[in-house]
C-alpha cells in the first residue's frame, strides 16, 4: 500500500482519493464526526479492491498473446471459427494485437468527473451502483497513473478487472483513429473490429464481462 498510495496509512489513501487538505480538516474536526466512519469504509473498500486488481493473473498483455494463440490455432489448422468468421493469420492477428496494445498503453485517463460525463448514469442504473462504478474507476486511474510514474506498461503490469472498465476508452480511441492508421498495420479495419469483439468475449465468458459498464 506504500507503494500504491504513498503511504502506508488508512490516511494516506483519503488524501489520494478525497483530496489531502479537505480530509485532514475532516479529520482533525470533532465536530463532524458522522461523514468520516462512511468515507473510511468507502476507502478500505478501494483499497481493497486496488489489492486484489494489482494481484490478478495473467496481466492484459500475456491475455492477448494467449487470444493471439488460440486465434492462430485456429487459422492454421482449420479447427474451430477464427473470431467473427473473419479470416485472420499471424501477421494480421499481430497487427491487430500492436493496436490494440498501443492504445491502450497509450491512453491517459481522465479525473472521475470527466469519466462521469463520458459514461453517466444510465436508465436502469441505480444511484449507488452509479457511485460504486465510478468508485472502482477512481481505483483503477490511481493504478493507471502508478504505472505512468513507475515507467511500467499498464498493460504489463494490471489485469482483467482493469480492462474491464476502461476497454470501452480503448475501442473509442482506436475506432477515432481508424482513418489514420499508417500503411502496413497489418490488419484490415474487419480484421480489427473481429479481433476487439473476440476479446471482448473472452471476458464475457469467463466473469461478468467487458459489456458491464466501465
Amino acid at each position: 500500500l506504500k507503494q500504491l498510495f504513498g503511504s502506508s496509512t488508512l490516511d494516506g489513501a483519503r488524501a489520494t482519493f478525497f483530496g489531502c487538505g479537505a480530509c485532514n480538516n475532516m479529520a482533525q474536526d470533532n465536530s463532524a464526526p458522522a461523514a468520516e466512519p462512511v468515507r473510511d469504509e468507502v476507502l478500505e473498500r478501494q483499497v481493497r479492491e486496488a489489492q486484489a486488481m494489482q494481484e490478478e493473473c495473467p496481466c492484459i498483455e500475456a491475455a492477448v498473446k494467449n487470444y493471439i494463440s488460440l486465434q492462430t490455432a485456429k487459422a492454421t489448422t482449420g479447427v474451430g471459427k477464427t473470431a467473427g468468421g473473419v479470416p485472420q493469420d499471424t501477421k494480421s492477428l499481430l497487427g491487430c494485437a500492436r493496436l490494440f496494445l498501443k492504445a491502450l498503453n497509450t491512453l491517459e485517463l481522465p479525473s472521475a468527473p470527466e469519466w462521469g460525463h463520458l459514461y453517466p448514469q444510465e436508465a436502469e442504473e441505480s444511484g449507488s451502483d452509479f457511485m460504486t462504478r465510478l468508485g472502482r474507476y477512481k481505483v483503477v486511474r490511481v493504478l493507471w497513473q502508478q504505472c505512468a510514474r513507475a515507467g511500467q506498461k499498464p498493460a504489463k503490469c494490471l489485469g482483467r478487472s482493469v480492462l474491464e472498465v476502461v476497454l470501452p476508452e480503448i475501442e473509442k480511441r482506436i475506432h477515432q483513429a481508424d482513418a489514420q492508421q499508417p500503411a502496413g498495420v497489418g490488419c484490415t479495419d474487419e480484421q480489427l473490429g473481429a479481433f476487439l469483439d473476440g476479446f471482448r468475449e473472452t471476458l464475457d465468458r469467463t466473469g461478468c464481462g467487458a459489456k458491464a459498464r466501465p
